[in-house]
C-alpha cells in the first residue's frame, strides 16, 4: 500500500493549489460506493438535487454507507486541511454526484469555470469511476487564487475580470487558451482522491460519453453558525448537515 506524506500533500497545495493522490481508495470498494450511489439515485428522487437532470448530486451522502462516513472522516485527509488552512477545519459532509451526457448539451460537473469563494477552501474529490477525456475530468487553473498575480496580465489582454468568481463560457475561452499550459486536467483511475483548494479556477469539463460518478468533501471551519448557514443552503440533502454526521 502506498504511503502518503501530509508535509508532501500540503507542499503541493501551497505550490499549485492541489495535489493527487493516486490509489487512494481501493477499486472495490469505489465499486460497493458507486453502487450504493447509484441506487440511492434511483430510488430517493426527492432527496436528489437535479434528479431530473444529467448532473445529479446527493448532499450528505455518509448517510448512505459506512464507507461513504469513513471518507468523510478520513484523519489524514482531516489533518491536510488544517495545515493548509491553518484553521480548525473539518469535513463537513460529502457531496455525491453522477453526471452523465445527452445529445447535444454540453454537459459538465459544476457547471461554468468559477471559484467557489475569494478566501481559501479546501475539498477533496474521489474519483468512483475511471475518468478518460471523454468523461469530463475535473480541471483546475494552477495557482489561479485571486492573490496571485500570475496571470494578471494574460486576463488583461483578453478583458477577462481575474478576481471575480463565475464566467460564461465565451468570456472565459480566450483567457484559457492563453494559459492552458497551467491547466490540470484530471484524467485518472477510479480511487484517484484530488485535494485542492476551491477559491482556484476549475471546473469539470464537458462529458462526452460514459459516466463519472465522485464523492467530494466539504471542509469548513468548525462552528454552529457553518453548519446553521448549510442547512439553510442545501435543503435537499440524504440526512441533516452536520460535522459529526
Amino acid at each position: 500500500m502506498r504511503r502518503y506524506v501530509k508535509s508532501e500533500i500540503v507542499n503541493d497545495l501551497r505550490t499549485n493549489g492541489f495535489a493527487v493522490l493516486d490509489g487512494y481508495i481501493s477499486h472495490k470498494r469505489c465499486d460497493r460506493i458507486r453502487e450504493t450511489i447509484e441506487e440511492f439515485l434511483r430510488n430517493e428522487a426527492a432527496s436528489v438535487v437535479g434528479s431530473e437532470e444529467t448532473d445529479k448530486r446527493i448532499f450528505a451522502a455518509e448517510y448512505l454507507s459506512e464507507e461513504i462516513r469513513e471518507f468523510k472522516k478520513d484523519a489524514l485527509l482531516e489533518q491536510v486541511a488544517r495545515d493548509y488552512t491553518g484553521i480548525d477545519t473539518r469535513t463537513l459532509m460529502v457531496m455525491a454526484n453522477l453526471v452523465e451526457p445527452r445529445p447535444g448539451v454540453p454537459i459538465a460537473s459544476g457547471g461554468l469555470p468559477h471559484r467557489d469563494s475569494r478566501a481559501t477552501q479546501f475539498k477533496a474529490m474521489c474519483y468512483l469511476t475511471d475518468v478518460e477525456p471523454e468523461n469530463g475530468p475535473f480541471s483546475i487553473l494552477a495557482r489561479s487564487s485571486t492573490e496571485n498575480e500570475e496571470y494578471l496580465a494574460d486576463a488583461n489582454a483578453v478583458g477577462f475580470d481575474y478576481s471575480g468568481k463565475r464566467w460564461v463560457t465565451d468570456i472565459a475561452d480566450p483567457f484559457f487558451e492563453r494559459v492552458k499550459k497551467d491547466v490540470y486536467l484530471a484524467t485518472a483511475p477510479r480511487g484517484t482522491v484530488i485535494v485542492f483548494d476551491s477559491s482556484l479556477i476549475h471546473a469539470g469539463t464537458t462529458i462526452e460519453a460514459g459516466q463519472r460518478v465522485a464523492m467530494t468533501s466539504y471542509y469548513y471551519e468548525y462552528s454552529e453558525g457553518v453548519e446553521r448557514w448549510a442547512g439553510e443552503k442545501w435543503t435537499t440533502s440524504a440526512g441533516p448537515i452536520a460535522f459529526s454526521a
